[in-house]
């Protein structure tokens, strides 16, 4: 991972997907961080929305099954 010049902290970290207890059913989301270049301040976002749906629920579960 890339380092910022600031106590040595990464300037991003990788999206990842929360599923809780691998149960789909429930709503799940992407989360990934980055450092705001004006502040130097690690910032989270937590995407939700377009991800939940019927088509992506099933090809999550594809994938899940698959691993």
């Amino acid at each position: 991972m890339a380092q910022s010049g600031q106590r040595g902290q990464r300037e991003f970290i990788l999206p990842k997907i929360h599923i809780f207890n691998k149960d789909i059913s429930i709503q799940w989301f992407v989360s990934y961080s980055f450092i705001e270049p004006d502040t130097g301040i690690m910032i989270r976002f937590k995407h939700y929305k377009g991800i939940n749906d019927r088509e992506t629920l099933a090809k999550m579960s594809l994938a899940i099954i698959k691993s």
